[in-house]
């Protein structure tokens, strides 16, 4: 089987899984270890086709000739093909992000250069490449099940879908009653619903991922600095400011923008 090691008349033999017209993209191109890395790699024998390199907010730049991009989406329009594989290199925080990205773009070996790694997100990490590989009848029944129920779990009376915490929150400054909608809860759901749309083809989880767009617009409180930053509330009606809570509003409104193509959310 592709990618595993087997015997035969006693040595141990290895599927190879690249080879010299292997394409691949470098997440986290701009920096320093990965400037490093890829030209390495383009200076390595006849040097390896690196496509592409993405860093969001620095589209348009180059890393020793290679064109970057916000977004692996874009790497891949902008190669014409499918992308084989994937070296990513960004901060842990970030890397499961990274790695769902690639994956939900079609690339099929990545390679993560990160360590420290949250073990829970290499186990989903893990669990999705699985699914993506296998794609058996059994997970995506058990994975409509678990989206339908997530759907039901919608809290009614906003601007658009919304889900919240079944406790009391209570954080520094500021309290959530059981029920209330919130935007992590919200967003996080939401990451799910533009996943499904992205494996799916159902309309439904799409527009639900959408419907989001509105609650986060029109419910949530929005502030502007005085040099234009703005920035969410947490929950409508508050005033508190967090800033990895808007971080998330702007991940959703982002994903949704990019399976739709709504210029209005970008």
């Amino acid at each position: 089987e592709r990618g595993r090691a087997t015997r035969c008349g006693g040595r141990a033999r290895v599927s190879i899984l690249i080879d010299a017209s292997t394409t691949f993209i470098v997440q986290g191109i701009t920096g320093r270890e990965a400037v490093n890395l890829t030209r390495e790699c383009l200076d390595y024998g006849a040097g390896a086709k690196i496509v592409g390199g993405v860093t969001p907010g620095r589209l348009g730049r180059d890393v020793h000739g290679v064109p970057v991009f916000d977004t692996v989406a874009q790497a891949v329009a902008h190669h014409g093909a499918p992308i084989d594989g994937s070296v990513v290199t960004v901060p842990p925080a970030f890397t499961k992000d990274a790695v769902f990205e690639a994956i939900s773009n079609g690339i099929r070996i990545v390679v993560i250069v990160t360590e420290r790694i949250p073990r829970a997100d290499v186990a989903e990490m893990v669990e999705l490449a699985d699914y993506r590989r296998r794609q058996t009848r059994e997970t995506e029944i058990e994975a409509r099940h678990l989206l339908d129920t997530l759907i039901e779990m919608r809290l009614g009376g906003f601007s658009g879908a919304a889900w919240g915490y079944n406790f009391d929150w209570q954080s520094r400054n500021f309290f959530a009653r059981q029920g209330s909608p919130t935007i992590v809860p919200t967003a996080f759901a939401a990451r799910a619903l533009i996943e499904a749309a992205r494996v799916f083809p159902q309309e439904q989880y799409l527009q639900v991922a959408a419907s989001v767009c509105d609650f986060i617009l029109h419910d949530l409180p929005l502030s502007e600095d005085e040099d234009g930053a703005v920035c969410f509330g947490y929950t409508p009606g508050g005033e508190t400011r967090i800033f990895n809570a808007s971080l998330l509003a702007a991940e959703i409104l982002a994903g949704v923008a990019e399976l739709t193509q709504d210029p209005t959310l970008r």
